[in-house]
C-alpha cells in the first residue's frame, strides 16, 4: 500500500487571457397574411346546451358615430379615406444583446408585419493556463501486505506530468530507486 502526498508546482506556468466573440446575427421574418383574432364567448342555455360563438371585432364607434353624422359628402369621403389609408408603424426594440425592429402596414386591417431582428456582437474574456508540463513533488510510503515482512518503507517521489504521460522517479527508505511511467487511456 503506498500513501502519496502531492505538493504541486507547474512548470512554465502561463496564464492567457483571450477573448471568445460570438458574431452578430441578423434575420428577417415577414408575414404577409396574417390572420385576425378570433374571440369566442360560451353561452349556457337554459336548456342545458352549451352554445359557443365568436365575437366580431369591436367597430370604432366614434368613427363611425362621426361618419354618419357628417352630412357634406366632401367630409364623408375625407373620413372615408382616412379610415382607409395606408400607415406604416415602426417600432425598434433594443437591449444589450439585440435590436428588434417591427414595422406594420395597416388599411383598416393589418395587410403586412416585418419582424427583424439582429444579435449584437459579444464577448467573452476566458483565462487558461497554457503551460505543457507540471512537476509534482510527494512522499510516499509503503506497508508490506504479507505478514512475514514488517518493514514500513517511506520515500520521495518525482512526477512530471505532460498532455499524455506521468514520468515518475522516487526513492525510499530500503535504498530503492522507483522508476515509473504512466500513460494516459482516455
Amino acid at each position: 500500500m503506498a500513501l502519496v502526498i502531492f505538493f504541486t508546482r507547474s512548470c512554465g506556468s502561463d496564464l492567457v487571457t483571450d477573448v471568445i466573440t460570438i458574431p452578430a446575427r441578423e434575420n428577417t421574418k415577414i408575414i404577409t397574411a396574417p390572420l385576425p383574432v378570433v374571440k369566442k364567448d360560451t353561452f349556457f342555455l337554459e336548456t342545458g346546451e352549451i352554445k359557443i360563438v365568436t365575437v366580431p371585432n369591436p367597430i370604432n364607434q366614434e368613427m363611425m358615430t362621426k361618419y354618419y353624422q357628417t352630412k357634406d359628402t366632401l367630409e364623408r369621403l375625407k373620413l372615408y379615406q382616412n379610415a382607409i389609408e395606408i400607415r406604416e408603424y415602426v417600432e425598434t426594440l433594443k437591449d444589450s444583446t439585440q435590436i428588434i425592429t417591427v414595422l406594420s402596414s395597416v388599411s383598416g386591417e393589418l395587410r403586412e408585419q416585418i419582424i427583424s431582428y439582429r444579435t449584437l456582437p459579444m464577448e467573452f474574456p476566458r483565462t487558461r493556463n497554457t503551460s505543457k508540463n507540471a512537476l509534482f513533488i510527494g512522499l510516499s510510503g509503503g506497508l508490506p501486505l504479507d505478514p512475514n515482512f514488517n518493514t514500513f518503507t517511506a520515500g520521495i517521489k518525482a512526477d512530471v506530468v505532460t498532455k499524455n504521460k506521468i514520468y515518475s522517479l522516487g526513492y525510499d527508505s530500503q535504498k530503492r530507486i522507483n522508476i515509473g511511467l504512466s500513460i494516459k487511456l482516455f
